[in-house]
């Protein structure tokens, strides 16, 4: 079972040092982190190379999949926590995502990253779609709950190395 309650408080600590270590206190940084979301669903995307039709010989790298997956996990993570969603993360129902209208693991791909775009992530009920789309994707690509939380805990810590050498 995916502990989605220990990732949104490790995201906040980890929000918390780098907003330390940059010194932007005060700085409203939603926008910044829509935009790097929305980057890394692009480099997950291309990972995954569903919209490549033009393509015979379609690499399928695994672990470039699960760690951009990854960075899209923190950076949705962070948005939640932004918008107070946090408080609310222990109602959803991660175990019955096959029952989530947008969010079944046969949507295909287009559809399941439209819904990440296209939704209000600062209204609780489209950001809950939202990640259960992107939790859809890591389904559809091979990742298991636990897969899942390696990813996210493996990146959480390449970004605290990243800060301490400052990156």
């Amino acid at each position: 079972m995916l502990n989605i309650q220990k990732i949104f408080e490790a995201q906040d600590k980890l929000d918390r040092k780098v907003v330390e270590i940059h010194g932007l206190e005060g700085k409203n940084l939603t926008g910044d982190v829509t935009h790097a979301l929305y980057t890394e669903l692009g480099e997950l995307s291309n990972e995954i190379g569903f919209f490549k039709y033009w393509k015979k010989n379609k690499k399928d790298d695994k672990a470039r999949q699960y760690d951009e997956w990854a960075d899209c996990m923190h950076f949705l993570v962070s948005l939640g926590n932004k918008y107070g969603h946090s408080d609310w993360i222990t109602k959803v129902d991660i175990d019955n995502i096959q029952c989530r209208p947008y969010t079944r693991t046969d949507t295909s791909y287009h559809d399941l990253f439209e819904n990440i775009y296209r939704l209000e992530l600062n209204e609780w009920d489209e950001y809950t779609e939202a990640l259960m789309a992107l939790l859809a994707i890591g389904i559809k690509i091979g990742m298991t709950f636990e897969d899942m939380e390696k990813a996210y805990f493996d990146k959480n810590q390449v970004n605290y190395d990243r800060l301490a050498s400052g990156y």
